[in-house]
């Protein structure tokens, strides 16, 4: 009996191996490759975001489909340019104003400090005034603005790729279809019609929902007259694509700008209260029932994959790492073989069984 199990033993020791081995060369390559694999993967998020347009013109105009193509680029590009524009010059004016704001900044951070230090009996050093004179706030946001021609350039390659990838997704449909046949292979057509479908409905409502939320960043700033809102808006944009982390930072850093601009304490908690509220709302309400299971990850699964994708290719990989590992559960969960893995990765939820 032992004799027979022994080759079964061995087999299962080297599958084990074996997907160690593969999982350390996986990573690996992805740092090899970060530099060509982080714009591919921005510019086929950008040509998701842009399929609906190039769909609305195919279906409701009935325009070619190069001329849906070039419609949709044209307006995503009005669009970015007129942000672009916006976001540099509320950069530059934050740039010239912060060190009006720096030395009350220092004033409340002194204050603090020795606050802190005398309630830990000074047990314990603390100097947020150092730590805040590290950030180099002005500095880093003149190197943005003076950066962004740059950017712009990166931007474009970007673009480009993303408009090859829209065109070509149509042309790929149809050569799937024949490349298998019904007979031979009906089932593939179906399985990355069902992927390309349930990707695009999260990149896309997704970019909607952190679009909104910082929109509604915005209108509230302005409410509450903090400056600089924009900017704030743009953060907000990027941050709430981090889950659970991400709305908190966003909500914190027009706080602190208020608590420069205002030197009151009121104000800041009125206008952290209504962005954490707003960010609660939508995030725990409104968010779940639009994206229904495009999000149903467990909070360890999107931890880890934090972690992991951080530590692989840096800040790009933070912000990339939902979006990826959402995109790889739903190609899991399409495919029958690997359905079970995609259970894994989500929420328990509680489920009330009917008696037959």
């Amino acid at each position: 009996m032992l004799f027979y199990l022994l080759p079964v033993d061995k087999l299962k020791t080297t599958n084990i191996l074996l997907l160690i081995i593969v999982f350390f060369l996986a990573g690996f390559v992805l740092q090899l490759t970060r530099e060509v694999l982080i714009p591919i993967l921005l510019a086929l998020i950008l040509a998701y975001i842009m399929d609906p347009a190039v769909h609305l013109f195919r279906k409701r105009l009935h325009l070619p489909l190069w001329l849906s193509v070039l419609g949709a680029s044209v307006l995503f590009l009005i669009l970015f340019t007129a942000f672009a524009v916006l976001l540099y010059r509320s950069l530059n004016d934050f740039a010239h104003s912060f060190p009006v704001y720096q030395e009350k900044i220092t004033l409340i951070l002194k204050d603090a400090t020795a606050r802190l230090n005398s309630m830990l009996n000074g047990s314990i050093k603390i100097d947020l005034l150092e730590s805040f004179n590290k950030l180099q706030i002005t500095s880093t946001a003149f190197t943005i603005a003076k950066s962004l021609i740059s950017y712009l350039f990166e931007f474009s390659l970007i673009f480009f790729f993303s408009v090859l990838i829209v065109y070509g997704k149509y042309r790929f449909q149809k050569k799937i279809v024949r490349a298998f046949p019904r007979k031979k292979g009906k089932m593939i057509p179906i399985i990355i019609a069902g992927i390309d479908r349930e990707v695009k409905k999260y990149i896309v409502l997704k970019t909607l929902i952190c679009l909104s939320t910082a929109l509604l960043t915005v209108i509230i700033l302005l409410i509450f007259h903090v400056e600089f809102a924009v900017i704030f808006g743009f953060l907000t944009f990027v941050l709430v694509y981090i889950p659970t982390l991400g709305p908190i930072i966003a909500a914190l850093l027009p706080s602190f700008m208020a608590l420069a601009q205002f030197s009151s304490l009121t104000l800041p908690f009125w206008i952290f209260l209504a962005l954490i509220t707003m960010h609660l709302a939508i995030g725990g309400l409104i968010e779940p029932k639009i994206m229904g299971n495009g999000l149903n990850l467990s909070l360890l699964v999107v931890f880890i994959s934090l972690l992991f994708w951080g530590w692989l290719w840096g800040t790009p990989g933070v912000f990339l790492a939902v979006p990826m590992t959402t995109s790889i559960k739903i190609i899991l969960e399409n495919i029958p073989v690997t359905a079970p893995f995609a259970i894994l990765m989500e929420r328990v939820k509680r489920r009330r069984y009917s008696k037959a």
